[in-house]
């Protein structure tokens, strides 16, 4: 855990230099004052997830969010005499239990990122990740913005892959 936590405007100002330094690479005919600007509120797993996803993005790794939700599939529909109705649905979980939050692939590596702010790893997460380290998987819990920061300065410190 930080002793010194980053603030949220430094959270939000090192994203959006980020991505200045993105549209100058990709989109350079773009004006820098039109770069829209985001409020990332990383005290919820949503918003630092949605963080590092952007982050990664702009530093130029391929950053997928998993789900793992199962979903409802509605029943058919039935004809009757009086009318139609719809027949009983199926509840159809999810595939994979456990799964992280995030699929990142840097510097020639691919890392399983599981976003935890207070609370714990679930028994299926806790099986996956040690399934997954006995295969040689990455997988990294990550509970602030700095810690992401710090895992792309550990890539970046031990890979030839550099920022472009």
């Amino acid at each position: 855990m930080d002793t010194n936590p980053m603030t949220s405007k430094q959270i939000n100002d090192i994203i959006f230099n980020l991505k200045l330094e993105f549209y100058a690479k990709t989109k350079p005919l773009f004006p820098e004052h039109a770069v829209p600007k985001r409020t990332y509120k990383t005290a919820t797993a949503n918003g630092l997830t949605r963080a590092i996803m952007d982050s990664g993005k702009y530093l130029g790794a391929h950053m997928v969010r998993m789900s793992n939700e199962g979903r409802y599939r509605p029943g058919a529909v039935i004809k009757t005499p009086a009318g139609t109705r719809r027949g009983p649905g199926v509840w159809l979980p999810g595939t994979a239990n456990g799964i992280s939050d995030i699929l990142m692939t840097f510097g020639g590596q691919t890392y399983f990122i599981e976003i935890k702010i207070k609370d714990k790893q679930l028994p299926s997460q806790k099986k996956f990740e040690t399934n997954l380290q006995a295969a040689g998987g990455n997988y990294i819990i990550i509970r602030t913005f700095a810690e992401f920061l710090d895992l792309i300065d550990t890539i970046l410190n031990r890979s030839s892959h550099k920022l472009k």
